[in-house]
């Protein structure tokens, strides 16, 4: 004998998109008590490939507002779920279900889940203890596009069963892994740390993080608020001159996109920010300034008036103006929020340590649906950005002095975890350890270095570059690196050049950049930075000057 169980459960879609999870058999059965509409005793046998069924039953009101089926043996040891697709009258007194099976709660006490990492993009993928982060934003890969499963990398084969799954869709970045099987990390354009906030301009980096938060709309379309957008985030709304130019050469071209936003960015924002901060006595940095344009293109300049970042400006407060980023105009509730709450949390990265997250530009198409997207490397920078950057070539002033006279540029930006020549605890450590994200770019800190050495070290270093200084001849170790340096020794390289990216590989517990400078014999360790005085927790900003 079966027991048929005949129920309404909207709840339930086929798709598996929403389904019902319980810990013990009980809980099951007295969730689905409830949503029981028709209880029958049938001599039907039923199995996991059951398609359709002939009740007992006249298809009545009842019946049709029914959708979802358990049965189960007279004894309880059988339990079998089903969607019902359809139904159709067979006699007077017989109605006929079509069926589909329910597969996860048919197997749901047979399925054992194991841990699980979604590694993606976007976001930052490890907090500073190296754990996963729990930012997420939507960005759901398109029905029917390419899944693939494959064996764990080699630096998580201690999660045993894992896989990793890739999509064709345009979901964003991925390092490469030791078995080279991952994509390349678009790399910055030099001289990216250039920009005149006098001028209201902001550095190349700077224009690339917004491009790659605005995406590249071809066509004109909605994106969800009532106003239409086009472009890198023009809107008939705000900027009606470049929206009409823009719709009138649809499909639009990323160049002339990017012409339009710098001419934009710099007139309409840009000066009136500039304008706004002068009269606030406030004096910011290219990358502070970086990180407040990007808001006001986002919300607008009134929005940035208004906001708590600026009141602790005004008092002083670049901790407390950190803090007050990661919530401000955030438009909580709405579709929007998760990739507002993304972009503040960027923003204020790029405020307090220059670290700068270059999205992989989305291009949209008509309707705004995805198209293809870009690298930001690979994307075009107007001369009204990169003009600011053609004296890069010259340092006219640098962050420290090291105990033999010789001055330099930071290597990155970022919060000072520990400084010469010991560790917080004492024990003797002999270089300076900047904590930052991962893959954020490192430079060398001065022009006239040659690479000595490059590539893995066994030592507990990871991933080491060496660079040899000509003319104050000391070598400089930059260890941790994400993945191997990206010079070769041999290579010729100066303070505009990325040789790497901060990361934890070797002896590391966290993300960060371990700086060490030897004197000419190449044992003798020197103190990177006498002047100013470092200390652990204080944040510095590459290029920040002073000498």
């Amino acid at each position: 004998m079966t027991v048929l169980n005949i129920c309404q459960i909207p709840e339930f879609s086929k798709d598996y998109k929403n389904v019902a999870d319980f810990e013990t058999e009980t809980n099951r059965t007295n969730w689905f008590l409830p949503k029981i509409k028709i209880y029958l005793e049938s001599n039907v046998k039923l199995d996991n490939f059951t398609s359709t069924i002939v009740i007992n039953r006249q298809m009545d009101g009842v019946l049709r507002s029914c959708d979802y089926l358990f049965a189960t043996t007279s004894d309880g040891s059988k339990k079998l779920f089903f969607f019902i697709d359809n139904m159709e009258q067979v006699s007077l007194s017989t109605s006929k279900l079509y069926l589909t099976l329910d597969v996860w709660q048919t197997y749901l006490f047979d399925i054992q889940l194991k841990p699980s990492y979604v590694v993606r993009q976007h976001v930052p993928r490890w907090d500073a203890n190296g754990y996963p982060t729990k930012e997420i934003e939507p960005e759901p890969i398109a029905l029917g596009s390419y899944v693939v499963s494959g064996q764990p990398f080699a630096r998580y084969a201690n999660f045993e069963g894992a896989y990793i799954y890739t999509s064709s869709a345009p979901v964003g970045m991925v390092t490469k892994d030791s078995l080279g099987t991952g994509g390349e990390i678009p790399k910055p354009p030099s001289g990216g740390e250039c920009g005149n906030p006098i001028e209201g301009i902001p550095s190349p980096n700077g224009f690339l993080f917004i491009k790659g938060y605005e995406g590249l709309a071809q066509y004109a379309y909605n994106i969800g608020d009532g106003v239409m957008t086009i472009g890198y985030g023009c809107t008939d709304a705000y900027d009606g001159d470049n929206y009409a130019t823009l719709k009138a050469n649809e499909p639009v071209s990323e160049e002339l996109a990017s012409e339009i936003m710098a001419q934009s960015l710099v007139s309409n924002y840009g000066l009136p920010l500039k304008n706004s901060l002068a009269s606030d006595g406030l004096t910011v940095s290219a990358n502070e300034f970086d990180a407040i344009l990007s808001f006001v293109y986002n919300a607008g300049l009134g929005s940035w008036q208004n906001s708590a970042i600026r009141s602790c400006l005004l008092n002083g407060d670049k901790n407390g103006a950190y803090t007050a980023w990661l919530s401000q105009n955030i438009m909580s509730g709405t579709q929007f929020e998760a990739g507002l709450r993304a972009r503040r949390q960027a923003e204020a990265n790029i405020f307090k340590s220059s670290q700068y997250e270059l999205r992989t530009i989305t291009i949209y198409g008509q309707g705004g649906s995805v198209v293809g997207s870009l690298n930001a490397s690979e994307s075009h920078v107007p001369s009204l950005i990169t003009n600011e950057c053609q004296s890069s070539g010259t340092i006219t002033s640098y962050d420290c002095i090291d105990e033999k006279g010789n001055k330099w540029l930071f290597p990155v930006g970022g919060r000072i975890s520990s400084i010469y020549p010991n560790y917080p605890d004492g024990t003797y450590h002999g270089a300076v350890d900047i904590a930052g994200n991962n893959l954020q770019p490192i430079y060398p800190p001065e022009d006239g270095f040659t690479v000595y050495r490059s590539g893995w070290n066994t030592g507990g270093y990871g991933n080491l570059c060496i660079l040899h200084h000509t003319v104050t001849d000391t070598y400089h170790y930059f260890a941790h690196q994400n993945e191997l340096p990206l010079v070769s020794e041999g290579q010729s390289v100066n303070h505009t050049d990325c040789i790497g990216y901060v990361g934890t590989t070797g002896n590391s517990t966290g993300p960060h950049l371990h700086w060490e400078i030897r004197d000419s014999d190449l044992l003798t360790k020197i103190n990177p930075c006498v002047s100013p005085k470092l200390s652990v927790g204080m944040t510095i900003t590459r290029g920040q000057g002073g000498y």
